[in-house]
């Protein structure tokens, strides 16, 4: 029979075992044509009214590590992945919960679609490479993501392809709106 000195002992080890563990998540799992990498931080930006009354547009970035926005430039610096989502919603500057979607046969005209034509993957970005420039990244053409919300705090689930790749994804973190 165990004694309660012994029930104490286990009690403590697992305690501690439990305090010690490694609790820093990773924010992101991430691939790209067979690329992993971690997108650390998420930024939003709106991109305005839409085709429809009712309708806007909010920009997503998901980044890695060493990208950062600098809002003296209004653009991003640095050097790393770049994903860059834009979405349609019902309310201004509003990302709600939800499924993103479109299918690779969804006109580009449908106003609800999850990606405009601005959504794009950029793999090894470069600052001195300008995002806005038509050149770069790889257009998003389909794919799902989903979004849930706790607090501040988002989780995206992608599962989007690009005209030559598929990138499968989580990213859990906050927005900083730019």
């Amino acid at each position: 029979m165990i004694n309660n000195k012994m029930l104490s002992w286990i009690f403590v080890a697992a305690l501690f075992f439990s305090a010690c563990s490694d609790d820093s998540e990773d924010n992101t799992n991430a691939s790209y044509d067979g690329e992993s990498f971690t997108l650390d931080k998420g930024f939003t930006a709106s991109s305005g009214p839409k085709f429809t009354a009712g309708t806007h547009g909010i920009y997503i970035y998901l980044v890695s590590n060493l990208v950062s926005y600098d809002a003296t430039e209004d653009d991003f610096t640095g050097s790393g992945n770049v994903i860059k989502l834009d979405v349609f919603t019902a309310e201004e500057n509003v990302l709600t919960a939800g499924t993103y979607s479109r299918t690779k046969d969804q006109p580009s005209e449908d106003e609800f679609r999850l990606f405009g034509l601005d959504a794009k993957v950029f793999i090894n970005y470069d600052e001195a490479l300008q995002m806005d420039d038509e050149e770069r990244g790889e257009r998003i053409i389909f794919g799902t993501v989903i979004v849930s919300k706790d607090g501040d705090n988002f989780t995206f689930d992608l599962d989007i392809t690009t005209e030559t790749s598929t990138f499968i994804g989580t990213y859990t973190g906050s927005l900083l709106s730019i």
